[in-house]
């Protein structure tokens, strides 16, 4: 199954490990994982599974059933949002490439 946690977490921490070294190893984690999810080896990594106990524990501390309900639903939750994602770009680019004229000509 195609892991799209993993390539959502990909992104940013590629632009975070370009930025503070801090991230590298998570950069390189969810490369591996991902790429080990597409060729359908074994993932020895467990890169998913380590991001869904930061980010549940993170919200743990401050609200108790959203960190359960976040758990229940971790990979719908960033599957959703990795859709979102991709509409929101889809749209920026066809804004950017036709962009609403007010005027009779328009200059692109």
């Amino acid at each position: 199954m195609l892991c799209l946690v993993c390539l959502f977490w990909t992104i940013p921490f590629g632009i975070l490990a370009l930025l503070f070294p801090k991230y590298r190893n998570d950069f390189k984690d969810s490369v591996k994982c991902f790429w080990n999810k597409i060729t359908l080896s074994p993932c020895d990594v467990k890169f998913d599974e380590k991001m869904r106990a930061k980010i549940v524990a993170w919200i743990g501390k401050y609200n108790q059933p959203t960190a359960r309900f976040v758990y229940k639903h971790y990979n719908g939750i960033f599957t959703f949002l990795m859709l979102l994602t991709i509409a929101y770009s889809i749209w920026l680019v066809y804004v950017w490439m036709f962009p609403a004229c007010t005027t009779e000509v328009c200059s692109i």
